[in-house]
């Protein structure tokens, strides 16, 4: 591996981390949860310079989060600075869950997942001097979202960005089928309050409005406002930037993108990379006016 040995850093932090697999409580160093987080977060095939630059981020979020909940304990996770899932791999990758995930290119590709580790490992994206919320996701569309329109909570850094390479990325553009008995449960399961008239199932949804990115802020689901990204955790679907039809019995749904929106698109770092752009300039160009700054 190519990280120096601990005496020679000068960081040495360790994280809190409560696994959501089992319940417990790890203590993982910083070297650890940022290697094990690009593992799980990007693929490790992505350009050297997206890596680097998915690792400041991760680091950014563990150090955003744990400073929140040293002032704000959380005690669904055990008043841990986070929380992730080694059994399902979110957020959180193990060395040997790598290994048997790449086989042969492993070796290869660890390489690259502890130089991006080495290059974020020192290092925090900050605003104005604090760290910054560097929230990411795979794939927008075609421009990030907003953060006021998924959190309500604008942040000065977390606003609508071009990212035209991730109309290129695998599965940009999805569409998935549901018929109308299908359609009705999940709308009930997800708004019980809904009222859909089963003479009318092209009225049972109805698109009212949209960010500037294209994301569905404000949907009517059997008269009932939700917002889009209430409607795409109850129909599972892989963005709130959606089209849909009703047509014989079947509602056809158009997504475009995968993810939240807002931050840094995954997809997107690793295009920016193949075009010559390093990591400092893609964390400037996803969440703009932040610096990448030595950790204090």
């Amino acid at each position: 591996e190519t990280a120096p040995p601990k005496e020679e850093r000068s960081y040495d932090r360790v994280f809190s981390v409560y696994d959501r697999a089992n319940g417990e409580l790890i203590m993982l160093s910083a070297d650890e949860y940022i290697r094990g987080a690009v593992a799980s977060e990007m693929p490790a095939t992505f350009h050297q310079q997206a890596l680097n630059a998915q690792a400041a981020a991760a680091h950014s979020w563990a150090i955003y989060s744990s400073e929140l909940h040293e002032i704000v304990p959380d005690d669904t996770i055990m008043g841990a600075d986070f929380s992730v899932d080694t059994e399902k791999c979110e957020g959180y990758m193990s060395k040997e869950r790598f290994f048997e995930r790449y086989g042969t290119n492993a070796e290869i590709l660890w390489h690259k997942i502890c130089a991006a580790c080495d290059y974020a490992v020192g290092k925090t994206v900050t605003y104005e001097g604090d760290t910054a919320l560097t929230a990411y996701h795979s794939t927008s569309a075609g421009r990030t979202e907003s953060s006021d329109n998924v959190w309500n909570e604008g942040l000065p850094y977390l606003v609508a960005v071009k990212s035209e390479g991730d109309k290129l990325a695998p599965d940009y553009s999805v569409t998935e089928t549901f018929d109308k008995k299908t359609m009705r449960l999940l709308l009930k399961q997800g708004f019980p309050d809904a009222k859909l008239d089963d003479d009318a199932p092209q009225d049972w949804i109805e698109i009212e409005m949209r960010s500037p990115s294209g994301y569905v802020t404000s949907v009517a689901v059997g008269g009932e406002q939700v917002h889009g990204q209430q409607l795409r955790t109850a129909l599972r679907l892989r963005s709130s930037c959606f089209e849909i039809e009703y047509g014989s019995g079947t509602f056809t749904i158009v997504t475009r993108g995968y993810g939240h929106g807002v931050g840094m698109s995954q997809y997107g770092a690793d295009f920016m990379a193949r075009q010559g752009s390093n990591a400092e300039e893609i964390l400037a160009h996803y969440y703009p006016g932040t610096e990448l700054t030595a950790v204090s």
